[in-house]
């Protein structure tokens, strides 16, 4: 009898302990437990535990933790992009990839991989204030997101348009399908790759050399007048890449010009990923359509990974 009253006793202090982790610190015993991350790539699919995660990050790279404040809180973690470098060693990521993170429920997240690349806003967090996450946190809609063991935040911290959390599995996948948009004052119309070849075989191409690169291109007011009469009035042209970067050019400028290029093959392939060292040791963005300027490559004009055509 003395025996069972004094298992019930351990049993209530176990019980009270439980209840003062979840209620006092906000997270469960299983948040302090070791987790396991599978990352996928060009070269190959790892998982790791948190512990082997440092320790990689820290021997290939150094420490790149970065911090972000939301709501008085520091939430600590480690860009995406540099993430994904782990199983990219040999530097295939670039714009024709596209980066699913997967959530231990089965939720999915995609996302532009040229939108990640260099940027830091992007970041997988895995402690809140020095600890490890809580199972949840609130989002900017007020509503609960899954967060332990890792919680993607981006640009803006718990939008839940960019935040998954609970994440299981990080895969960069290679897809090179693309759409060209190019809107005007009177319409918006959309190109395949393969559209833009058959535009090719009504107009004239032009080839255009730089260096030991040959590039196959289109002139730009070429594609222009596919949604703009002749009698309407453009001032300029707006060219954004998949990452959001734009180029503003004034039409008259590239009005009849064939200067202006848009190239879409180099050397007889697709375009690469990146151009390697073309601003010094900087590289230049180049697929799915490069533009090719008077200055090529320019500072001021010259864009790749153009998605969108803007004509006002």
């Amino acid at each position: 009898m003395t025996s069972g009253i004094y298992v019930q006793k351990i049993r209530l202090v176990l019980l009270s302990s439980l209840l003062f982790w979840v209620f006092f610190w906000g997270v469960s015993p299983v948040a302090g437990d070791e987790w396991i991350i599978t990352l996928a790539g060009p070269d190959d699919t790892l998982s790791f535990t948190e512990t082997e995660l440092f320790e990689l990050i820290n021997e290939k790279t150094g420490d790149f933790t970065i911090e972000r404040s939301y709501h008085e809180c520091i939430y600590r973690g480690y860009p995406l992009w540099r993430l994904l470098k782990l199983v990219d060693s040999d530097h295939e990521l670039g714009a024709a990839y596209m980066v699913h993170l997967t959530a231990k429920d089965g939720v999915t997240v995609t996302i532009p991989y040229a939108v990640l690349y260099h940027n830091d806003d992007y970041f997988v967090a895995y402690g809140k204030d020095e600890k490890p996450l809580p199972d949840e946190i609130f989002g900017l809609s007020g509503d609960p997101v899954p967060a332990w063991p890792l919680i993607l935040m981006g640009p803006e911290l718990l939008d839940d348009r960019v935040t998954i959390g609970a994440l299981d599995t990080i895969t960069a996948s290679e897809d090179r399908s693309y759409t060209l948009i190019i809107d005007g004052p009177e319409k918006t119309r959309e190109f395949t790759a393969d559209e833009i070849t058959g535009i090719l075989k009504e107009k004239d191409a032009i080839d255009f050399s730089y260096q030991d690169m040959e590039f196959f291109c289109l002139p730009v007011y070429s594609l222009i007048q596919e949604v703009v009469s002749p009698d309407v009035q453009i001032q300029n042209v707006v060219l954004t890449a998949i990452d959001g970067y734009q180029v503003t050019i004034p039409y008259e400028k590239i009005a009849d010009n064939t200067g202006y290029l848009l190239a879409f093959r180099m050397n007889g392939e697709e375009l690469p990923q990146y151009i390697p060292d073309m601003y010094g040791d900087v590289d230049l963005p180049a697929w799915p359509l490069l533009l090719v300027d008077p200055g090529f490559p320019s500072y001021e004009e010259t864009i790749g990974q153009v998605c969108r055509i803007h004509v006002s």
